[in-house]
């Protein structure tokens, strides 16, 4: 719900969802041309891995295996991208971007 008093604009959320801190996923190298790496601290069994582009289309989707991985993203268009893990229940745990050059 948005209130404008004309000097301010005060957002009130009534929904009762607390915010979730999101971990940071740490990919190297960042651009990267043909793989990326990346270390998972909360990593479970069922982690998955998205990346979407820019204007929001799925573009690689994959059931990671182990905390330490790396992806390839050679068969991906030069631009930048979000990458996003999820559990097994679908809730987002960590959010990144990278550039494919």
């Amino acid at each position: 719900m948005l209130w404008k008093d004309y000097l301010n604009i005060i957002e009130f959320d009534f929904s009762g969802i607390t915010d979730t801190q999101l971990e940071e996923i740490k990919l190297y190298p960042n651009p990267a041309s043909s793989f990326i790496n990346f270390n998972l601290e909360t990593f479970t069994s069922k982690t998955n891995l998205l990346v979407y582009n820019t204007i929001g289309s799925l573009v690689l989707e994959k059931e990671l295996v182990d905390k330490d991985n790396n992806l390839d993203i050679s068969f991906l268009p030069n631009g930048i991208y979000i990458i996003y893990t999820t559990d097994n229940n679908g809730v987002v745990k960590g959010i990144s971007r990278f550039m494919k050059k």
